[in-house]
């Protein structure tokens, strides 16, 4: 377990260790974990710079507005095809479950394209909307929901 955490610890106090060089000796020795000279130019930037709060704020906003939709509109889902009997049902599942095999890189032009037709792009509809139904989580609820005894 200890073993683990190292491993993945590493790249955090690696990037941490980056962020305090100076500009020109990022790429000198990519080895030392403890930057000569030490600076904290690049954190001073970031805390001056009044767009950070924003940028902040901004994804906040889509990340809870998104994860609160999906889990939303996915629980509806997932709930109908583990609990409710209906015609065809599996062969629903099945077809919303194609979803997964398709690549996310494969949608990115055709869904620009789509917010693009539709006025949306440069707003927060553009970032929320293509997650809001998932294949993954609609898969992941409907096994949550199937182990749940029915006499819940």
């Amino acid at each position: 377990m200890s073993l683990f955490a190292f491993v993945w610890l590493i790249p955090i106090i690696w990037t941490i260790s980056i962020s305090f060089r100076p500009e020109n000796a990022i790429q000198a020795d990519l080895t030392q974990l403890v930057p000569i000279p030490f600076t904290t130019e690049h954190w001073q930037f970031i805390v001056s710079d009044g767009r950070v709060i924003q940028w902040f704020t901004n994804s906040l906003i889509v990340a809870t507005t998104r994860t609160v939709l999906q889990l939303i509109i996915c629980s509806l889902a997932a709930y109908s095809f583990a609990r409710i009997p209906f015609p065809g049902r599996r062969y629903v599942f099945m077809f919303a479950l194609i979803g997964l095999m398709v690549p996310g890189q494969a949608t990115f032009i055709p869904v620009y394209l789509l917010f693009s037709d539709l006025h949306l792009l440069n707003t927060f509809y553009a970032l929320i909307i293509p997650g809001i139904a998932s294949s993954f989580a609609v898969f992941l609820l409907v096994q949550f929901f199937r182990n749940i005894p029915i006499e819940l």
